[in-house]
């Protein structure tokens, strides 16, 4: 898969009901990758390895999925 040097990442809109609730109340909860991303961005960012794998291993928002998906993008 493709390399990136670094990535450029906007967290979507937050997740306020339901399992996947996301809280930032607190200042850990604010230092939590899983109160700003989802999924494997989340496992990503957690990992802190700056070999990031290619844009094709993370979800990339489209028009017609929900505000709450994650935007990043490959820096080569």
């Amino acid at each position: 898969g493709e390399r990136c040097r670094a990535v450029l990442a906007f967290g979507g809109e937050r997740i306020r009901s339901g399992p996947e609730r996301q809280l930032r109340t607190t200042a850990a909860e604010r230092a939590d990758p899983a109160a700003w991303f989802e999924g494997r961005n989340v496992a990503a960012l957690r990992v802190g390895v700056p070999e990031f794998e290619g844009a094709e291993h993370f979800r990339v928002a489209a028009p017609e999925r929900p505000a709450t998906e994650d935007v990043i993008r490959c820096l080569p």
